[in-house]
């Protein structure tokens, strides 16, 4: 572990979290649970309902990462559900997955916080109908682009996602 004064406080925000099982999921709690083992102060902040709309309690704990769990403000789907997390206090804001408006938010109110993107499941991949495909590039250009421009660092799932953020 480092010395008390080398501890950051690392504050996660990801559309859901544990007990919720899939990909994202298991990535940020596996780091999360990582960067606790080295003796940083981990919150992930979430939402208070699993993805078929169980609710969750506020507040947990799990491989020393603190979960803070947060009713929705407006409720659309899987990524699209907005919720406020509290972020004060935070040393590092890591945002989780492109196009969850809840990231686009907590990039802008973090100023002066150092902020870090991962964009988790593959930005450039293809969507399948012609409406979802221009809802994205709606999102992308209105905000999304915006939102990658106020970050410090990208961190990318593939390298086709890395030409897609240069173009």
């Amino acid at each position: 572990t480092r010395p008390r004064e080398e501890r950051m406080r690392i504050h996660h925000v990801t559309p859901y979290f544990h007990p919720e099982i899939g990909g994202l999921e298991e990535s940020v709690k596996r780091f999360a649970s990582w960067q606790a083992e080295r003796g940083n102060e981990v919150v992930v902040h979430t939402l208070s309902f699993t993805s078929t709309w169980e609710p969750l309690p506020a507040s947990d704990q799990i491989d020393g990462v603190t979960i803070r769990r947060y009713p929705p403000v407006v409720r659309r789907g899987y990524y699209r559900t907005w919720f406020r997390p509290d972020l004060d206090g935070a040393d590092l804001i890591h945002l989780h997955g492109y196009a969850v408006r809840t990231n686009d938010r907590g990039a802008r109110n973090a100023a002066g916080k150092p902020r870090v993107y991962s964009l988790h499941h593959g930005v450039r991949m293809p969507h399948p109908t012609w409406t979802h495909r221009l809802l994205r590039r709606g999102y992308d250009y209105m905000v999304g682009f915006r939102t990658l421009r106020l970050v410090d660092r990208i961190l990318v799932a593939s390298h086709g996602d890395v030409s897609w953020l240069t173009r």
